[in-house]
């Protein structure tokens, strides 16, 4: 499997720890016609009967999951975990007619407890879930890439009729959709999976804004809080890139942002691997511009109490890396400095961050220090003896 690949399947994995997702039911809609393209879009009442088909959508999603807004599944947002290549959370977000629905699998789980499921018949009485088939023709990519008509994956619960399923997305109107490559279609590589397992369908309104008909009411909320327009939604896919790094129950541990700067003494705020700030009274970590009196402003000096964890009580308690990459400093250093560097297998994260980059640390090479950006990696030397100007 590719090792991009292979993220986004330990990602959906992790969502995957439990059949369940919090929905609300959905019932009759105000327009009667099938798709936008015969003038109407779908307006769902705030209160309304139960409905079946939609209200069992996502049976095979987990409520735990690594976003909080809909601008965290564009492609310019990637998530690492562990060693893994950082990849996004979708392949692509659309909006689409859907054109077919067609039956898929069923899923049965032994013992009614694993993560994932066995695959069975679509129509097998011991299905705890199924999958239906949608193909889709594509009306706009908002962001990654897709053929033009694919084939979307979703989860229902195991008494829906597929008569139901079919008439109740038709009657959705053009969809909002957040394709991934989901284990839960291992069995069909042609299908794509959709965040939440079809739990995320969304719907755009005649005013722009966005809706998800199965979510409840406070879930639905809480996604839409930054972004609820889908030409919101278009402008944050052309925003600056962010990483995300994952813990590995799937938690967000840190996110790293691109638009950033270095600054002066006492430096940006740095971060413990506990997560908590590291004082600025302490002589533990920091990274500084060089003083401008000495013509030193383009390089960043970066003082790391040795071993990292120490407050160093002078400068004989610390390690001295040099960000120099117009030469202002000058060459005393261990090694050289690299702008597009790849950290060595040995290289560990120290667990100290600031919000736009991560500390790594090679002990085999107590030389040099890795910075983790949201984008790219740099290698900073050591100074042969700690550089300071008068």
């Amino acid at each position: 499997m590719d090792r991009t690949k292979a993220l986004s399947v330990v990602i959906a994995s992790t969502l995957l720890a439990s059949a369940a997702c919090s929905v609300k039911t959905v019932g009759g809609v105000a327009c009667e016609h099938e798709s936008v393209a015969d003038g109407c879009l779908p307006e769902y009442a705030e209160t309304v009967e139960p409905s079946k088909a939609l209200s069992s959508l996502g049976a095979a999603d987990s409520g735990s999951r690594p976003f909080d807004s809909l601008d965290d599944l564009l492609g310019n947002v990637v998530y690492k975990m562990g060693d893994e290549p950082a990849a996004p959370l979708t392949d692509a977000v659309i909006v689409a007619d859907i054109i077919d629905v067609s039956p898929g699998s069923g899923f049965r789980i032994e013992g009614n407890d694993a993560p994932g499921g066995i695959e069975t018949g679509f129509d097998d009485p011991r299905a705890l879930w199924r999958t239906v088939h949608v193909k889709v023709s594509v009306v706009s990519t908002v962001s990654g890439s897709v053929g033009d008509e694919p084939l979307v994956g979703l989860s229902f619960g195991p008494d829906t009729p597929i008569g139901d399923i079919d008439r109740e997305l038709r009657s959705l109107g053009q969809v909002l959709l957040f394709l991934n490559r989901s284990p839960v279609f291992a069995y069909a590589p042609e299908v794509y999976g959709t965040v939440m397992d079809g739990a995320l369908v969304g719907t755009v309104r005649s005013d722009g804004s966005i809706r998800f008909p199965v979510l409840e009411s406070e879930d639905e909320k809480a996604l839409l809080h930054e972004v609820s327009t889908i030409d919101e939604l278009e402008a944050a896919g052309d925003g600056p890139k962010r990483l995300v790094r994952l813990n590995p129950d799937g938690t967000i541990h840190a996110t790293l942002e691109s638009n950033y700067e270095f600054e002066e003494y006492p430096g940006s705020r740095w971060y413990g691997p506990d997560g908590e700030p590291v004082s600025e009274k302490t002589n533990i970590i920091n990274a500084i511009t060089g003083p401008e009196h000495c013509g030193w402003q383009t390089a960043v000096m970066m003082h790391v109490g040795w071993p990292p964890g120490h407050d160093a009580s002078d400068a004989s308690e610390s390690h001295q890396f040099i960000r120099d990459p117009e030469g202002a400093i000058g060459d005393e250093f261990t090694a050289r400095f690299d702008r597009d560097a790849e950290p060595p297998p040995s290289a560990k994260n120290s667990g100290y961050r600031t919000n736009f980059m991560e500390l790594w640390l090679d002990p085999q090479d107590t030389d040099s220090a890795y910075l983790i950006f949201s984008d790219h990696a740099e290698k900073w030397p050591r100074a042969r003896e700690i550089v300071a100007c008068a």
